[in-house]
């Protein structure tokens, strides 16, 4: 297990902050102020710092803006954060500054200066994980704002499933399977037997193929009635009810391997959507539906039941986003500090419990309340 600390931020040139420094708690810590006071902005810079979005999932200029979003200043940007990895303690800072070609980005880790791609391989060698991946450790945002595929790999990331060949072989109803699975992929083989049933380019398909052989064979059958038998007729017939029988037979056997391989995908799904969510205590994932045809790429999630939306209460999304962030950690071993924000939609004792399965790890939790800005380190 991987765990990360946050002592001290300091951000200078920084949403409202000119010069500023908060200092956490080692178990919670609490950030009370009204609107603007800068509670969002030091969650941010801990969100920026390491993936350079904000804690929205965007990506933004981190200088003071007025309220039309035009930078106040074009001075550097710093922020620097005091951690402990596994009690380690190291320090991590970072630069965007204004020059003449554009923004240019630095960091340094205990000192030592590094190029954004060589911060990046400091973070993989670190922790295991991309930045990306980080950012998923940090706020839920940065997973919401995926689309639905990216969302779904995502999480496929989070666990272990046994390549298609293994899965198949190790159950009966899959054998048969196996051989195709082992030469090409799922989505492959169903691709295939799809153009065969369907056709593809010149090639006919099955169904296309059949209701010529059948068209064919009710045009010498009318022949038949009308001319009477013909020896024509009476070699032709037979062939093509021969053709006809193949046909058939080869649309069978294309439909039932569609089938099964349909089949399979939706328990592949199933066993994904298993282990996903045992990682996950109040939003749970379903890769799957109900389908007929060839699985959907899909990945609903539910809190508690109910389709994640806005039209679940504040509380409720706030419990949702939180366990997803928790459930990342879990699943790649890393736990971050867990930055809570509007609070005060939650009971104390809730804001307590989210820490469930890590209690020892850090909560900073962000209170609207009619005060200048106040950290209450417990």
């Amino acid at each position: 297990m991987i765990e990360v600390r946050l002592k001290e931020l300091r951000l200078i040139n920084c949403g409202c902050f000119n010069d500023a420094v908060a200092v956490f708690g080692d178990k919670v810590t609490v950030i009370a102020g009204r609107n603007g006071s800068g509670k969002t902005t030091i969650a941010d810079a801990w969100c920026w710092l390491w993936t350079d979005k904000l804690m929205n999932g965007k990506t933004a200029d981190f200088r003071p803006h007025d309220e039309n979003g035009t930078p106040l200043n074009d001075n550097s940007i710093f922020v620097t954060a005091y951690i402990t990895i596994n009690g380690s303690e190291y320090i991590i800072d970072k630069m965007v500054e204004k020059t003449e070609k554009g923004n240019e980005t630095t960091y340094s880790v205990n000192g030592m200066q590094k190029r954004p791609r060589d911060f990046r391989a400091w973070v993989e060698d670190t922790f295991n994980i991309t930045a990306e991946q980080v950012g998923y450790c940090i706020s839920a945002a940065h997973f919401l704002s995926q689309d639905t595929a990216h969302r779904k790999a995502s999480l496929y990331d989070l666990v272990t499933v046994d390549a298609d060949e293994k899965l198949a072989a190790d159950d009966e109803r899959f054998v048969e399977l196996v051989p195709k699975l082992q030469v090409a992929t799922l989505d492959e083989c169903l691709t295939d037997c799809r153009r065969a049933v369907k056709g593809y380019g010149k090639s006919k398909g099955c169904e296309r193929e059949l209701d010529e052989l059948y068209a064919r064979f009710d045009e010498l059958s009318r022949a038949v009635a009308e001319l009477g038998q013909h020896e024509y007729f009476t070699k032709r017939l037979p062939e093509l009810a021969e053709q006809t029988k193949t046909a058939q037979h080869m649309m069978v056997e294309a439909e039932k391997t569609q089938d099964l391989l349909r089949e399979f995908a939706r328990y592949k799904a199933q066993l994904y959507e298993e282990r996903v969510n045992s990682l996950f205590q109040h939003v749970s994932f379903t890769f799957s539906e109900p389908t007929s045809g060839d699985p959907k790429d899909i990945c609903d999630m539910r809190y508690q039941g109910e389709r994640y939306s806005k039209r679940l209460n504040t509380g409720a999304r706030l419990l949702a986003d939180t366990d997803i962030v928790r459930g990342f950690q879990r699943g790649y071993n890393v736990f971050m500090p867990l930055f809570v924000d509007n609070a005060e939609s939650a009971d104390n004792q809730t804001v307590q419990d989210m820490n469930a399965g890590n209690s020892s790890s850090q909560i900073i939790a962000l209170y609207v309340h009619d005060c200048e800005l106040e950290i209450d380190r417990r």
